[in-house]
């Protein structure tokens, strides 16, 4: 039913000019029922065609005898013919001459970079990066190094060294990728001592602002925030002023305030970079979706729900015409819905875009974005109290977690929170539970620069809940309190985490028969909770129970 339609590729197309070379890749149908085996046939007239969008690369591959053709971002094709070979399927495709319009401003885009950027094989590195394919800019980037003097000799093999290390940074590899920055920043460094002409003092300098800024990065991953903003104060002072790649330090400074609670303070970084994105990139560039990312998850972390999903499906929108299905900020996007609708109550919507997504991701099984879409899982099914499923998640998270991040990283912390409640809700554990939260407390402590920071009150809040369930009220009311305090201090008064906080000091309350006291945290719990969420539900039942007490 397709023949005759239009197709469009929204990445760099790697195909072959020997047929069986390309046969070798199909996977023969092995992948079959959740994936088939397509080997497809591009026939290309070179007489009719007003541009010609390909480009034989075989003497830059890696494997030569693969006769490797390239297609760029956007190429369209019209779909000749599609037969069933068992067990292969065998689609026909022509170039056509017509042009993707959603894709045009940002093929133009990139065109405009290679062009004017030198050396080009550099430049294409960089688009494949911005693209996802990692694997053949890494390719590049190693074949340029190759060709250069002695690296302490060329301020290029910094460069190099910092984006091969952006490749590292993706494929979630902190360690390598913080070694290859600081590797190229000596080098940077070591190039001051090299007189040159005047002109180029100044990109040397811009370039190590670059690396400044991706340190910091690293640094906020591993929830090292003061480090992280010395590194960003760093790149500010190096990158030119009036470049866009400003922005990136924008962002990530946006990004910094908001795990320090400091939400305004993000929100302005954040509108600044993006407004400043949106007069230099064209509407479809990937650059803008990770802004409205970053604007995203700072309404979420404010608790305006609506907004922070707005964000995000403005990102997801723009990261499916820019970018392949299996990129990894299609995986991040959907986390970040995922976790939206987790937080709306909306569970079997974030199960189903979380599962989808997992079964799409181009990453490696230790991915820290595995860790946290497994995570993210685990908490739907928990919260659908599928306590079977929630375990699996939360033990895959933390395997992957344990692999690919620090010991004591903030997502762990999160994972144990998680693993205790299972232990909490369905067998009612009380000691595995508590000795899971308390592990998760002390990598809070010691890892967040702020004692007032929203996962150190829900932890508080849960080890509360233990102490309830043991009838020590003391110990319970004192946890809740301190969640509480640490919340007022670092969330809106508004925020739905104060609703599960008041519930919880309501029912202490009337556990001791203090029943006005109970009502009156019950009131406050449904003030900041939204009619229609599930757990509005459980407070009007408390509140029944007290009636029925009085």
């Amino acid at each position: 039913e397709n023949v005759g339609e239009l197709i469009s590729i929204n990445t760099f197309f790697s195909t072959t000019l020997q047929s069986q070379v390309a046969l070798n890749f199909t996977g023969n149908g092995f992948g079959r029922p959740d994936y088939e085996s397509v080997l497809f046939e591009i026939h290309v007239d070179c007489c009719s065609l007003s541009a010609k969008p390909f480009g034989n690369v075989q003497h830059l591959s890696f494997i030569k005898d693969e006769y490797e053709m390239l297609f760029c971002v956007g190429t369209i094709f019209r779909i000749k013919s599609v037969e069933d070979n068992e067990p292969i399927w065998h689609v026909v495709l022509e170039l056509s001459n017509d042009e993707n319009i959603e894709l045009k401003g940002l093929v133009e885009h990139f065109s405009k970079y290679v062009v004017e950027t030198k050396p080009t094989l550099l430049a294409l590195a960089d688009v494949l990066t911005e693209m996802g394919e990692y694997e053949k800019a890494r390719h590049f980037s190693e074949l340029f190094l190759s060709d250069l003097e002695p690296l302490t000799q060329n301020q290029l093999a910094g460069v190099i060294q910092s984006n091969i290390g952006l490749l590292d940074y993706h494929e979630g590899h902190y360690e390598k990728a913080m070694q290859k920055y600081e590797t190229g920043v000596s080098m940077q460094l070591l190039q001051q001592t090299v007189e040159l002409p005047s002109n180029e003092h100044g990109g040397r300098r811009h370039n190590l602002g670059l690396l400044y800024n991706n340190i910091g990065i690293i640094y906020i991953h591993n929830a090292k925030y003061d480090e992280a903003l010395n590194f960003f104060e760093k790149a500010l002072d190096h990158i030119f002023d009036n470049h866009i790649d400003i922005t990136n330090v924008f962002s990530n400074i946006a990004v910094l305030h908001c795990y320090k609670c400091e939400y305004q303070l993000a929100l302005e970084y954040s509108e600044k970079a993006l407004t400043l994105e949106q007069d230099t990139f064209p509407k479809n560039h990937p650059q803008l979706a990770s802004a409205h990312l970053k604007i995203g998850g700072i309404h979420h972390q404010m608790g305006n729900y609506d907004l922070a999903l707005k964000s995000y499906q403005i990102a997801d929108e723009i990261y499916r015409i820019a970018l392949s299905p299996d990129h990894p900020s299609l995986a991040i996007t959907h986390a970040n819905i995922g976790m939206i609708y987790i937080d709306k109550g909306d569970f079997k919507s974030a199960i189903e875009i979380t599962r989808k997504s997992l079964t799409t991701l181009g990453i490696s099984e230790n991915h820290p974005i595995r860790g946290i879409m497994h995570s993210n899982l685990g908490l739907a099914y928990l919260r659908c109290c599928d306590y079977t499923l929630a375990m699996e998640n939360f033990e895959k998270a933390l395997q992957i977690q344990f692999v690919s991040l620090p010991a004591d990283h903030l997502n762990i912390a999160t994972t144990y929170n998680n693993i205790a409640t299972i232990y909490f809700e369905s067998e009612e554990n009380y000691e595995r539970a508590l000795e899971n939260y308390e592990k998760a407390l002390e990598i809070q402590l010691r890892c967040l620069p702020s004692k007032a920071d929203s996962e150190i009150a829900l932890t508080y809040n849960n080890i509360g809940s233990i102490y309830y369930r043991l009838e020590n009220y003391s110990l319970a009311l004192e946890n809740y309190k301190k969640s509480v305090e640490i919340m007022t201090k670092c969330l809106p008064e508004n925020h739905f985490d104060f609703s599960i906080a008041y519930n919880n000091i309501g029912l202490i309350y009337a556990a001791n028969g203090n029943y006005t006291e109970a009502l009156i945290n019950y009131n406050k719990a449904l003030s900041t909770s939204t009619s229609d969420h599930p757990f509005s539900s459980r407070t009007y039942l408390n509140i029944g129970d007290v009636y029925r007490m009085t």
